[in-house]
């Protein structure tokens, strides 16, 4: 007897070559461009990636602030500053990391990203203060920044049900350069120039562990450590203005747990984070010894969440939480943003965490063609951070815009979310919120108390035209309202946009036009600490054109990382 032995030998069927390119165009007042190539190749047991993207476009800002009477300098009533800001900024994002999967349960992952940040803005004040003239001053600003950051993380399963434990380190080293050359347009002051050293040092630590003990229950458990160092140097030519030194460190120890299951209709999660947090900072400079700041705040964040399933197409929803938000670093500097020859831009290194405890009530019902949720809210903010003006105590014909914890605010309200499918072809989502705000601080001494009443609209069509195109429409309204110190316009935009798919979906050409009606504006009044009326622009109105291709038999990633809430505020980078 005799025979045929056919081996056929099988190669791995995730090993493989995949990636994917875009470039795109906007053009408003000016054009920007932004590209990017993303890169994965697998072998074995190893998996290579790597990312560059750049960026190089300007932007303008506009605006016009009028003051009213100012009882502390009446000579100088009223006045007007405008300003007109041009940004050309530049930046190059590189990425490279490798994942090894050691067996089926243990895989190790590595990445490094280097971006490098080259920021000029150019901008144009006059202060018009009628019959006696008016001041008109000029800055060149110049801003370079290297940040890198290294991570690196290790999982392994326990079992194939879910069961795992993670570890995840990342580091982070932030460098930045500033140079800002003020000089006056008609000798109404001394030219002098502004530098900055700015760097910065972050450390996070994250241990998770996740365990589905059945099918219904779930129990997660982790630790956390987060380290923040950042150093602040200041110098200037000016006599008038002393050289100043900053330096604020905080450093976060947390641990969570949580536990949910599900027992027939019902389902429930519920869970808490303790959490240390601890900030040592101080400001000096050459007028005033070192400035301490220090804070010790120990935590518990609760949440809960209890879910009833009526049937299939109904659910109701109660929630509990407790979240902290801290300051954003740029919220707590106080080495000056930016100056003007009526207002300048500090932080305040005394602001402390802001706390929300929040429930919702929510109902879900699911229908043919859509669904519909709809809920109602309550929160209490507690020390809310928000943005303040100020009489500066240095000179009173002029304002200092910084940073203060306003006292415990309300908010309260409606929202309701939907999306509609009246044909094949036609898809609308869209949600309502209306809520009712009590909101209390103390601007320039006095004790204020507003009631803010308010809602937003939001609105988006999307329309398949045949299979590889699809056109869509989307707008958003903002009524005004009143924050503890300013009243604010309306608010509202219509975008729209066309996207087309061809090579069997490998390749999309998209274009879009962003604020169509050229609506985007920011309006502003206050009565404290004198009247004031503002409003502000920005390069809004523009057109938008991308091409994006995608590449490979295979579609390897990386190994994904959790996603984690910094619970930081925003702020800093622009006048109100």
């Amino acid at each position: 007897m005799s025979g045929i032995i056919n081996i056929i030998l099988h190669k791995n069927t995730n090993d493989g070559f995949n990636g994917d390119v875009s470039v795109n165009l906007t053009k408003g007042d000016f054009a920007r461009f932004n590209s990017s190539i993303n890169l994965n190749y697998r072998t074995g047991k190893l998996n290579f990636y790597g990312n560059y993207g750049a960026f190089a476009g300007k932007r303008t800002n506009a605006g016009e602030l009028q003051i009213g009477d100012n009882p502390h300098t009446p000579i100088f009533d009223p006045s007007t500053q405008s300003f007109d800001i041009l940004s050309n900024s530049k930046s190059h994002l590189l990425k490279a990391g490798m994942d090894y999967y050691l067996n089926d349960k243990n895989t190790l992952s590595f990445y490094t990203t280097q971006t490098f940040f080259n920021h000029k803005m150019k901008v144009e004040n006059a202060v018009d203060y009628g019959a006696l003239g008016f001041i008109g001053q000029n800055s060149n600003n110049m801003y370079e920044n290297i940040n890198a950051v290294y991570n690196f993380a290790y999982k392994h399963k326990i079992n194939e049900q879910g069961h795992e434990i993670s570890f995840e380190a990342d580091y982070n080293n932030y460098e930045n350069d500033g140079t800002s050359d003020y000089f006056y347009t008609n000798n109404a002051g001394d030219n002098y120039s502004d530098f900055v050293w700015d760097k910065r040092e972050n450390t996070t630590l994250n241990l998770d562990y996740v365990n589905p003990l059945t099918e219904t229950m779930k129990l997660e458990a982790g630790l956390e450590v987060r380290l923040q160092n950042t150093d602040n140097d200041f110098e200037v030519t000016s006599p008038l203005i002393d050289d100043s030194e900053f330096y604020y460190n905080r450093s976060i120890y947390s641990a969570y747990v949580t536990f949910g299951n599900t027992i027939d209709k019902w389902s429930y999660q519920a869970g808490v984070r303790a959490e240390s947090y601890n900030v040592d900072a101080a400001f000096s400079n050459e007028s005033n010894p070192e400035i301490p700041f220090t804070d010790e705040v120990f935590s518990l964040y609760p949440s809960a969440f209890l879910s009833y399933a009526i049937n299939d197409n109904n659910a109701l929803q109660l929630s509990y939480s407790r979240r902290v938000d801290r300051p954003g670093l740029n919220q707590v500097n106080p080495i000056r943003e930016f100056s003007t020859p009526t207002l300048t831009s500090i932080g305040n290194q005394n602001l402390k965490p802001q706390f929300t405890n929040s429930m919702e009530l929510n109902y879900t019902f699911q229908f043919g063609k859509g669904s519909i949720n709809a809920g109602v809210f309550y929160r209490l903010i507690q020390d809310e951070i928000s943005r303040t003006i100020v009489v500066d105590e240095l000179d009173t014909s002029k304002l200092i815009q910084t940073y203060d914890n306003f006292d415990d605010n309300q908010a309260y309200g409606f929202e309701f979310s939907g999306t509609l499918r009246p044909a094949s072809w036609w898809n609308i989502n869209g949600s309502f919120d209306l809520y009712a705000q009590n909101l209390k601080g103390v601007v320039d001494t006095e004790r204020i108390e507003v009631e803010n009443v308010g809602y937003t609209f939001r609105l988006n069509n999307s329309f398949k035209a045949t299979k590889n195109l699809t056109f869509q429409a989307f707008g958003m309204y903002r009524s005004s309202g009143s924050t503890v110190q300013f009243d604010y316009s309306d608010f509202y935009f219509v975008n729209a946009g066309m996207r087309y798919t061809l090579l069997q979906g490998d390749m999309t050409v998209s274009f879009n036009v962003n604020d169509i009606f050229d609506t985007q504006r920011s309006d502003i009044t206050a009565t404290k600490p004198y009247p004031m009326e503002g409003t502000f622009r920005w390069d809004s109105q523009t057109w938008q054109v991308g091409l994006s291709y995608k590449f490979g038999g295979v579609n390897n990633r990386a190994m994904s990382r959790k996603q984690r809430d910094r619970r930081e505020t925003n702020g800093g980078g622009g006048f109100f």
